[in-house]
């Protein structure tokens, strides 16, 4: 009986080992793979190129030495130029808020956004997370939302959501987390909607998402700017309009460009200059603390994000 019951319990440990693959050790540097995810299209067909959008920030960072897997993921139907589709991860296509799928097993604008972040947690985890692989991972306007809905969601214990990721670094870019400006009230589509400010999902998100953390934590960078003509930058950021609360979502650093550097919307991942000349106010890392400092000599968003990626600290 003892030897059986020995048995058993080997049996046991060594299923629990292979389904916790442990995660490698923290590290800060440019070799991790990094997924990129991508915001919203609420006009015609839906779709975006992940080529256009991400490219230029893509062949930035490589010239900086980074060497790991660059992963552009696609959710809409006419997503073009995307490297990974996440419209079959998960296994089951009619989990959590499954709403709007289109041919294949892919979505539209009116698909709501936790449901995209239960596709993008299946990706993650299948591909990296269960075999022991630590990610970066980069959201640009909606898609920040669907990354940071994941990982809330997997830190939760949703049992519909995969039992743990490793996202180490996670860097949002415009991302309305107070909520998005005018357009989206000509916009009738879901995804809209539930960016609105003072939504439902957002407001929910302040309790449930507030700084979610990957087993093993994450750093949160979040980035917005004065002249983004889509999302004002405190709502962006994560802080009142005076920079001296953080609102919305605690992300540890934030990065409020001014008007003087005009990035707009979709150009935040276009601003590649190495010149370290750009207006910002910052929180520099010591999280929370309810200040921002003013820099008239800081690095453009790129050069910036670079640092949130292979750094714990700047």
């Amino acid at each position: 009986m003892p030897h059986r019951v020995a048995l058993t319990l080997l049996a046991l440990a060594a299923a629990f080992a292979l389904s916790t693959a442990p995660a490698s050790a923290y590290t800060a540097n440019r070799t991790k793979p990094i997924v990129f995810i991508h915001g919203l299209d609420w006009q015609g067909d839906p779709g975006l190129s992940c080529s256009s959008t991400f490219g230029a920030m893509i062949n930035k960072l490589r010239a900086l030495g980074y060497t790991g897997a660059m992963n552009t993921v696609s959710y809409y139907q006419y997503d073009t130029g995307c490297t990974n589709s996440i419209n079959s991860s998960g296994g089951n296509p009619g989990a959590w808020y499954a709403t709007q799928h289109a041919a294949g097993g892919s979505h539209n604008a009116n698909t709501d956004i936790r449901h995209l972040g239960y596709h993008l947690a299946w990706w993650i985890y299948n591909a990296y997370s269960s075999r022991g692989i630590t990610i970066d991972a980069v959201g640009h306007s909606m898609g920040g939302l669907i990354l940071r809905y994941a990982i809330s969601e997997v830190e939760r214990h949703n049992s519909v959501f995969p039992p743990y990721l490793y996202v180490e670094d996670a860097l949002t870019l415009g991302s309305p987390h107070g909520g998005s400006n005018w357009f989206t009230l000509f916009c009738t589509q879901a995804q809209c909607a539930q960016m609105r400010m003072g939504s439902s999902f957002l407001v929910g998100m302040e309790s449930t998402a507030w700084e979610p953390d990957a087993s093993g934590g994450t750093d949160w960078t979040s980035f917005g700017s004065d002249s983004d003509e889509a999302v004002a930058a405190d709502r962006a950021v994560g802080t009142n309009g005076s920079r001296t609360a953080f609102d919305y979502f605690g992300s540890c650093h934030k990065v409020w460009y001014t008007a003087v550097n005009n990035i707009k919307h979709s150009g935040y991942m276009n601003d590649t200059s190495d010149a370290q000349d750009a207006d910002a106010y910052y929180e520099p890392g010591s999280c929370f603390t309810n200040s921002m400092t003013f820099l008239g000599s800081f690095r453009h968003v790129v050069r910036q994000a670079d640092l949130a990626l292979s750094s714990a600290s700047w």
